[in-house]
């Protein structure tokens, strides 16, 4: 029962010319304070198409944010983060708290929350307060191992679909998902992607009939990790906590940080690829698998065919990043190809 984003871009979506009559609604009702808009969060960078809105402000004098959201959730983000709460035992990990909350429905045709404004720095951007790159990488397992160690991933109030309990299935469902934006976008050619489809189903029907499904942060990256003075790790994104294959968050972390790479050599490339999995390595956690890595590059295999046919190859990007679109398609198709041969397809 897994929220999602690419689902909702073929509907007809309203929030753009829509935010500031809702937000005035929601300004009446629950005596929110909005100072400014500091989020759109747009799906594939279609201006047309946002699946919510976030606002800062305050909310009974104290600092908060609004988040508006638009795309119909099969389970509301703030009833997401009151059960991370009832099942999280860290001391060190945390997402807002909720001070006002209104669920999603369709005569609105949002949902919406005011929560905490949490004060501090992403771990992406810590690196530039001294903070060397290798040590940023160290940050983010830092938080991974008391993240792993202390919240449930096995919730029982969780209600699994097929999709969320066996990786195959979960996997093939998402191409086929990507595959409907492909052919609507037609940016793409067949004979260009589906040689690497084709691939993709062999090696993933093949090694990955035995990874486990695991509960976790969907989203998760360095980007959405903000870390406090008091050295707390706030969770931002907490829509998309579902079921995903055992060690998909780190593959996702990596793959968004790949994403934000100025342009360089593969060998490069590989090279940055290599720092994050000797770092990764060294997680307890992780340790214990002994399939950690195998288990590693079908995560990010899949993040490399989802960006060839959909990140990079169904988006028309504006003027001024094109040429970095560009850089990013081809890397990933690279990244493809090197994964790929490890599985000698």
């Amino acid at each position: 029962m897994s929220n999602t984003i690419l689902t909702h871009y073929a509907k007809k979506l309203e929030l753009n010319q829509k935010a500031d009559r809702f937000l005035a609604g929601i300004i009446k009702e629950s005596g929110f304070a909005s100072e400014k808009e500091i989020w759109r969060g747009l799906i594939l960078g279609d201006k047309k198409k946002a699946g919510s809105v976030i606002y800062a402000g305050r909310y009974k004098n104290k600092p908060a944010v609004l988040k508006i959201q638009h795309l119909k959730p099969v389970i509301d983000e703030p009833e997401i983060i009151r059960k991370f709460y009832q099942h999280s035992k860290s001391r060190k990990v945390f997402a807002p708290k909720i001070y006002f909350d209104r669920p999603w429905n369709r005569s609105r045709g949002y949902g919406y929350f005011i929560s905490e404004l949490i004060e501090g720095e992403n771990i992406k951007t810590l690196k530039h307060k001294n903070i060397k790159a290798k040590d940023e990488t160290r940050e983010f397992c830092r938080f991974y191992e008391d993240y792993k160690t202390n919240i449930k991933t096995k919730p029982g109030w969780w209600s699994r679909r097929a999709a969320e309990k066996d990786t195959v299935i979960f996997n093939l469902k998402r191409l086929e998902n990507w595959l409907k934006i492909v052919k609507a976008a037609r940016l793409l050619k067949p004979e260009f992607y589906q040689p690497k489809v084709d691939i993709y189903k062999k090696i993933i029907k093949k090694y990955a009939a035995n990874q486990p499904m695991e509960f976790t942060h969907g989203h998760l990256s360095a980007h959405d990790i903000i870390k406090t003075k008091q050295g707390k790790y706030y969770l931002m994104s907490n829509f998309l906590w579902s079921y995903r294959p055992k060690w998909y968050d780190l593959a996702f972390n990596l793959w968004v940080n790949i994403n934000g790479l100025p342009e360089m050599s593969y060998n490069e490339v590989d090279r940055y690829i290599e720092r994050w999995l000797e770092n990764y390595n060294e997680i307890k956690t992780v340790t214990k698998d002994k399939n950690f890595e195998r288990y590693f590059w079908l995560n990010l295999l899949e993040r490399a065919l989802g960006s060839i046919l959909v990140d990079f190859g169904s988006v028309r990007y504006p003027v001024e990043k094109r040429a970095m679109a560009r850089v990013n398609f081809k890397r990933w198709e690279y990244i493809f190809g090197e994964i790929a041969n490890k599985f000698k397809m």
